[in-house]
């Protein structure tokens, strides 16, 4: 029984809404919602950032640009080349940070770009995107692990940049072997790679990494190598984050390309 049913109780009247009156007025709440949350979010980032730059890559908002910790524009400049050889139409980036980028590969090459990050750092290349309503791009949280990255389509090019000498030392060689396979099945074109190395050794992680006695350069090419890459290519060398040693970066193909 409903309260309309019971004696001395107001019925309920229903005022019909035209379907344009409720389009207006789930945007008008959609838009006042997303703004005031960005809003929020943004002077939220901004704060950390001018507190503790913690930006690890640049972010760019309303037109402003945000330096971070690494050196960003040679690798960029490196990675944009590849894109354009092979006609890139989708981008994967996993362990992408805030999303530098895959904002620069949607925005200048017009590709589709999908940025991969565990940690919050993505929310300010999030936050920033939304602001200045970027599209063709956005970042997902996710853990990514072998098993994981083996659900995702296929890319033209997969990009994974100071991610896997976190996967070796937390988790050994092999399941670092098995984190670029799965990264590089997903990958149709190209993948490019980057990853820290002992000869960072100011870093308390360096010396749980393997030592490389024929130089950085050997060791990554065949590590690349025993994972099933092929036509290695070095495109690339920039500051580590902490300026105490070169990282190397390298485009390769999967076998399958």
């Amino acid at each position: 029984m409903n309260d309309a049913n019971v004696a001395g109780a107001p019925a309920t009247v229903l005022v019909p809404a035209s379907p344009r009156s409720i389009g207006r007025m789930l945007k008008r709440w959609k838009s006042n919602l997303l703004h005031a949350g960005v809003r929020a979010h943004l002077r939220q980032a901004l704060h950390l950032h001018r507190r503790a730059r913690k930006f690890y890559e640049p972010v760019t908002i309303n037109g402003r640009l945000y330096q971070g910790q690494r050196t960003s524009e040679d690798r960029w400049e490196a990675m944009a080349s590849v894109l354009k050889s092979c006609s890139a139409n989708n981008v994967l980036d996993v362990g992408c940070a805030e999303g530098w980028f895959i904002r620069r590969a949607a925005t200048e090459l017009g590709c589709y770009a999908v940025g991969i990050e565990v940690s919050e750092r993505h929310l300010a290349g999030e936050i920033a995107r939304l602001h200045d309503k970027v599209e063709n791009t956005a970042i997902m949280m996710s853990r990514a692990t072998g098993a994981s990255l083996r659900k995702l389509p296929m890319f033209d090019v997969v990009i994974c940049l100071s991610v896997v000498h976190h996967v070796i030392r937390r988790q050994g060689i092999d399941a670092a072997e098995d984190f670029v396979r799965a990264l590089a099945s997903r990958a149709e074109k190209v993948f490019i790679f980057e990853m820290g190395t002992s000869d960072e050794k100011d870093l308390r992680w360096g010396a749980l990494l393997e030592d490389m006695p024929d130089g950085q350069e050997t060791y990554v090419r065949q590590f690349l190598k025993t994972c099933g890459l092929r036509d290695i290519r070095l495109i690339a060398s920039s500051s580590a984050f902490h300026g105490n040693a070169n990282r190397l970066m390298f485009a390769c193909e999967p076998q399958s390309a």
